[in-house]
């Protein structure tokens, strides 16, 4: 079974974040998945939850599934910036909404189980809910779990196999700051932020777009902040292409006619 009637509102998934939809057009294809990639502290998980809240405020079914965040943990950050998650489904924890000790264990315990039972619970997850929108936070345990490259990339391919035929929009969170070859070759784009601390002044956030399959897009980096509300991307200003004609009016060989009106005979010669 497709996911919700809501892919058929708009070939587009905007993702609710104030400068981003401009730079790539108004929003992301809808039926892909793409990768969001940056060190702690870049804002990935942030962006993950509004792009789901934007879906669930248009009535889509967002889902997010953790492995690196306890529902508690995703909590806080969401109240931090005043949100609230009740239209968000959180997957990959127990006792949600239950607190206690049991709010903090999570259903991938990626200590102790084996990469194809994880793979399996993902894909659980994400057939019972039959979401428009997924946040996968983060891909991190996965690669660990696989003890060799091949095995890695295979559940790679499942994995954009099955959300294929599910038809939702994805987007993966991946910590790594170098690039992973075999994530960067599935996925249909790819987000990078990064975040820079200067010796003195603010932290300087940037994303950059290294790649939207047949989309054109806004290149370069881009600035961002993260304020309460979420995150504010600011996109780089590029000059006019073309030559622009000056205000004012031609003045004739001969003439003293100023561009601001009147005029004076020419100087004998």
């Amino acid at each position: 079974m497709m996911a919700g009637t809501a892919h058929q509102q708009s070939e587009r998934a905007p993702t609710g974040i104030e400068g981003l939809d401009g730079i790539i057009g108004g929003g992301l294809p809808r039926g892909e998945i793409y990768l969001v990639r940056g060190g702690p502290g870049t804002g990935k998980t942030t962006l993950g939850l509004q792009f789901l809240m934007d879906g669930a405020a248009k009535g889509e079914t967002a889902l997010i599934l953790t492995m690196s965040q306890t529902e508690s943990g995703l909590r806080k950050i969401a109240a931090s910036h005043g949100w609230s998650l009740d239209g968000v489904q959180v997957s990959g924890q127990l006792g949600a909404g239950s607190g206690g000790d049991a709010a903090e264990q999570t259903i991938f315990q990626t200590a102790v189980v084996e990469l194809g039972e994880t793979m399996s619970s993902l894909m659980a997850e994400i057939e019972r809910t039959d979401p428009d929108r997924v946040f996968i936070d983060s891909i991190g345990p996965i690669r660990q779990l696989a003890d060799a490259p091949l095995r890695y990339q295979r559940q790679l391919l499942s994995l954009r196999d099955f959300l294929s035929e599910r038809r939702a929009t994805v987007l993966i969170a991946d910590s790594n700051v170098e690039p992973d070859p075999a994530l960067e070759d599935l996925v249909h784009g790819t987000l990078v932020l990064d975040r820079n601390s200067p010796d003195y002044g603010d932290a300087r956030r940037s994303v950059h777009l290294t790649k939207m399959r047949g989309l054109s897009f806004h290149g370069g980096n881009h600035n961002f902040r993260i304020r309460t509300g979420g995150l504010h991307v600011f996109p780089r200003l590029e000059p006019c292409a073309g030559k622009q004609d000056l205000p004012g009016e031609a003045v004739e060989r001969g003439s003293t006619r100023s561009s601001a009106g009147g005029s004076r005979p020419a100087r004998p010669a």
